[in-house]
């Protein structure tokens, strides 16, 4: 069958981008791993968590290069068979040291898997609806890896706090449905890669991203303040954060609708919806209205990625494609990080109080929003 119009490829990424978030499935037994180990310290515990997203930031950008010696389903069946040894090992060896390290290699999995998932729409399908259904599909499945791993860890660390670590069985399926639906279309040519560019879209969408991310990543990092400020508990963080999480999952789902509305504006209104998103939940003098601000921007962001990684794809010429999009996605998860210090330095013009730490960046993105929208008025003028 044609791999571009077959959904086989959209099965695949689907349950590729459920790895996304991985390295979460031990967060619910967080708190009781600690208990575990009382000569650790809370920082170095920390690390079990953060160590990962650090290597998966750095295996990611390499993957363009293994590409050119594996097929990119060899790549992602490598880097899930990687999620699952990693994850498990801890179940059997519970030494601090061991777990630590394999906490880091199940993030080397994690990394090769991401931007691999994220490049398939281009490789399988042209410009339009279905390429942009694909992109969809990745983003919400990559926004319902959180929500996947955190049940179903904090569900079987109940019993006891070594049984989370048996989350990582879940990817044994993914394994077999990228196996039987993914098609494998070998490594890129040396001659495609043989220079290592990195392509002006790649670094502007990556730059563009940062920003975004620096901004948007308030909400998850301060709603447990908003929330408490308004006079609710850690249950209506949960309820404002499960919004936004459906939200992103729902809207990534229909994309490609939204694609086909806004066409080449769809960027700023994703873009639109984050900022107001933000500045509802901010101005909220209720935790329903935070709530309904959170699904706002959860449509928001599940629109910005995939219509950045659509354009870093198109943009981007077949060789460069991975690690543009590598690049990109390592740009997001710095921008993350960057966030405590680009919204600190942001509020410092307003009153400081918690309710500014979500106005000043969403009105920030908005004035994105609008840059972005004009500039595609002036190429549709030309």
């Amino acid at each position: 069958m044609d791999t571009k119009v077959s959904n086989k490829p959209k099965i695949a990424i689907a349950a590729m981008s459920l790895l996304a978030m991985a390295s979460l499935g031990i967060t619910p037994a967080l708190s009781s791993i600690a208990g575990a180990y009382p000569d650790i310290s809370q920082n170095t515990m920390a690390l079990l968590l953060t160590l990962p997203t650090i290597t998966v930031m750095i295996a990611s950008l390499f993957v363009s290069k293994l590409n050119q010696y594996l097929s990119k389903k060899k790549l992602a069946l490598l880097g899930i068979l990687i999620v699952i040894i990693s994850g498990l090992i801890p179940y059997f060896i519970t030494d601090f040291t061991v777990v630590l390290i394999t906490r880091a290699i199940l993030g080397i999995g994690v990394g090769i898997v991401n931007p691999v998932a994220a490049s398939l729409p281009m490789d399988h399908y042209s410009e339009g609806k279905d390429r942009d259904q694909a992109l969809g599909i990745q983003s919400a499945f990559s926004g319902g890896s959180a929500i996947l791993f955190t049940m179903i860890g904090g569900y079987l660390a109940v019993s006891d706090w070594k049984m989370c670590y048996l989350v990582y069985l879940a990817p044994i399926v993914l394994f077999v449905i990228v196996a039987m639906a993914l098609p494998d279309l070998g490594p890129i040519k040396q001659e495609n890669t043989g220079k290592f560019i990195i392509e002006k879209a790649g670094l502007i969408y990556t730059l563009f991203i940062f920003v975004y991310m620096a901004m948007f990543n308030t909400l998850s990092l301060n709603v447990s303040y908003l929330v408490t400020d308004a006079g609710g508990s850690s249950l209506e963080s949960g309820y404002v954060t499960s919004a936004f999480s459906l939200l992103a999952f729902l809207g990534g789902l229909v994309f490609a609708y939204v694609a086909r509305l806004f066409q080449r504006f769809t960027l700023a209104f994703g873009l639109a919806l984050s900022g107001l998103g933000l500045i509802i939940m901010g101005t909220a003098a209720s935790i329903p209205v935070m709530i309904i601000g959170a699904a706002v921007c959860g449509i928001g962001m599940c629109t910005v990625m995939p219509s950045c990684i659509g354009k870093v794809g198109a943009k981007s010429s077949p060789g460069a494609v991975t690690f543009a999009i590598a690049l990109f996605m390592a740009g997001s998860s710095i921008g993350q990080s960057a966030t405590p210090y680009v919204v600190s330095a942001m509020v410092k013009i307003s009153g400081g109080n918690i309710s500014s730490y979500y106005v000043v960046p969403g009105i920030g993105i908005i004035v994105i929003a609008v840059i972005n929208a004009v500039c595609n008025l002036k190429k549709e003028d030309k």
